[in-house]
């Protein structure tokens, strides 16, 4: 069994934990090569403000109405929490009886939901200043009971090591805010009204300025499901330059290093086989039959897409990853920079590639690195609980729900 543990220094600190522990159960999102520094530093450029276990837009204002509710009585910290639990807990069950079936945080787990919404979209909403309060959740909890009580000491502001002084206004909640319609929370949905997608393009242009998020919720059209990546955008061409070089180096490096999760994948399919002696053509494990083509189509495309990445400024790319995030660790880089060295060798053909001992070694080290005993190429037992795919997905950089965060948006402007 494997354990996450972390020092309990602050509760934004323990969000980003769980946002990394929800990643885990999306195979889009795990991060077996540990990646997810350079993904996110991405991400965040592109869309600042989401997550990926975001799912839609309204909840930035289903979050607000109910503290704005529970703070216009009088409550203490604890019964807030408690009761802000329960307004969140019912309307999971609100949303069903509309008709919502996608996108209802807790659909399956119901009243016994660990992780609520108001959690998932506190820094969220802070990042677009739907929220004003500068600190945690826990704390503004504690902040309204006293600021009521006039108990808020200067030497509390001062030793709180999440608190900001300038940020701890006198407002939590931005006053620009719609209201909630008169049948809120017994009756709703996802359907953003016209002032309230009005509100949210008016957040993001002011405090997402340059982003691709507030481009395309000033200047986009509804975008489908079947747009799989942002650089597939039927607009692209008339993204800003900027953006475009980003997309660039984004798209460079989601496409190179999707080769090295195939790669791992098969890697751990064969292992399966020879620890049960299953021969290749045996209709019991056809896993390293199919990664075996994943990687060959996967290889096929980069060598067509070759003077691509050949031209590819890698100095530049990681330019652009320092501006956004200065703490990738230099083992991170070092491992995508030896893979990618590897790419510009592919001339060599498929067969040379994938039995390639320098590459596989480079794969089983980078496993070994970052799970240790957990690894499973290096521990039987650990393959044991493999289950066929580990991190297949290739990098979209949150667009899967940046593209319906964006498409509530325009739905609700577009509204007559």
């Amino acid at each position: 069994m494997s354990f996450l543990s972390w020092l309990d220094y602050s509760e934004s600190e323990r969000r980003k934990m769980l946002d990394v522990i929800s990643l885990f159960q999306q195979k889009e999102s795990r991060d077996e090569l540990g990646l997810g520094t350079i993904r996110d530093a991405f991400a965040d450029i592109f869309f600042p403000g989401t997550s990926t276990i975001q799912t839609r837009a309204r909840y930035f204002m289903f979050i607000p109405w109910i503290y704005q509710k529970l703070e216009r009585s009088n409550n203490d910290a604890d019964s807030i929490e408690r009761k802000a639990r329960k307004f969140e807990c019912d309307l999971i069950e609100k949303l069903i009886a509309s008709g919502e079936d996608e996108g209802v945080i807790g659909r399956r787990a119901g009243r016994g939901l660990q992780r609520l919404p108001s959690n998932i979209y506190w820094s969220g909403m802070q990042r677009w200043r739907v929220l004003l309060f500068a600190g945690s959740q826990t704390q503004c909890h504690k902040w309204f009971y006293k600021k009521e009580r006039n108990e808020i000491s200067f030497k509390e502001l001062i030793e709180d090591p999440e608190s900001d002084l300038l940020g701890l206004s006198k407002r939590t909640w931005n006053l620009a805010i719609p209201l909630p319609q008169p049948e809120f929370p017994d009756k709703v949905d996802f359907k953003l009204k016209k002032d309230e997608a009005l509100f949210l393009k008016e957040q993001i242009l002011s405090h997402c300025r340059g982003s691709l998020l507030a481009y395309l919720v000033l200047n986009g059209r509804l975008c489908g499901v079947d747009i799989d990546f942002v650089w597939m955008h039927p607009q692209y061409n008339e993204f800003p330059r900027n953006i475009q070089e980003r997309l660039e180096h984004a798209r460079n490096f989601s496409e190179i290093m999707h080769g090295a999760a195939w790669l791992y994948n098969l890697m751990l399919a064969e292992q399966v086989e020879q620890e049960k002696k299953i021969s290749a053509n045996d209709d019991i494990n056809n896993h390293a039959k199919n990664y075996r083509q994943e990687v060959r189509k996967w290889f096929q495309e980069i060598k067509s897409s070759k003077s691509r990445f050949l031209s590819w400024d890698k100095k530049r790319f990681w330019e652009i990853i320092a501006e956004q995030n200065t703490h990738i660790p230099n083992k991170t880089k070092s491992f995508c920079m030896q893979w990618i060295k590897y790419i510009d060798c592919i001339e060599n053909g498929f067969d040379e590639f994938i039995n390639n001992v320098d590459i596989r070694a480079m794969i089983k080290d980078r496993e070994k690195a970052l799970k240790r005993e957990n690894a499973r190429l290096s521990n039987r037992r650990a393959l044991e609980n493999w289950k066929g795919e580990s991190g297949i997905g290739q990098l979209d950089f949150r667009w899967h729900i940046a593209r319906t965060m964006i498409n509530d948006i325009l739905d609700g402007i577009n509204q007559g």
